[in-house]
């Protein structure tokens, strides 16, 4: 089954994808190829997004998109940003391979119905150091 992800190319792109999705919940991910959590991630967000197809998620790779990435205020990485038609963004937060339940406990506080994830809970809090570019969260 193919998942749902789209790669945001510009900010016209991601403006676009907001409008083309209406009323449908849109998931947006913020990455960096370079960021330990967020490829740790990856695979358990692509089994996430074939799981839920009525599910739109827009993938944003900070180091091509650093514009798109300011004007939204991404200080942390991994972020997800939760986006519903002319609500706008409803929700973020940012989580780790430990703590990815957050996402499935996130979209359910949301309305949305979700499928089990086969993750651990954990603790993990993101550092926020002031910075312009993002962190990794601090799972120490």
């Amino acid at each position: 089954m193919k998942d749902s992800m789209k790669n945001i190319k510009s900010q016209k792109d991601f403006d676009e994808q907001l409008l083309i999705t209406g009323d449908k919940f849109t998931v947006v991910r913020f990455f960096s190829p370079s960021c330990g959590a967020c490829k740790a991630l990856h695979s358990k967000v692509h089994q996430f997004a074939r799981m839920h197809p009525e599910l739109q998620f827009l993938m944003v790779n900070y180091k091509e998109q650093r514009e798109i990435c300011k004007k939204l205020n991404v200080d942390v990485l991994p972020l997800f940003r939760f986006y519903k038609g002319a609500e706008g963004c409803i929700y973020r937060f940012s989580c780790t391979i430990s703590t990815i339940y957050k996402l499935k406990d996130a979209l359910k506080r949301h309305g949305v119905q979700t499928e089990s994830l086969a993750t651990d809970k954990g603790d993990a809090s993101p550092d926020m150091d002031g910075n312009d570019d993002p962190v990794e969260p601090n799972n120490d």
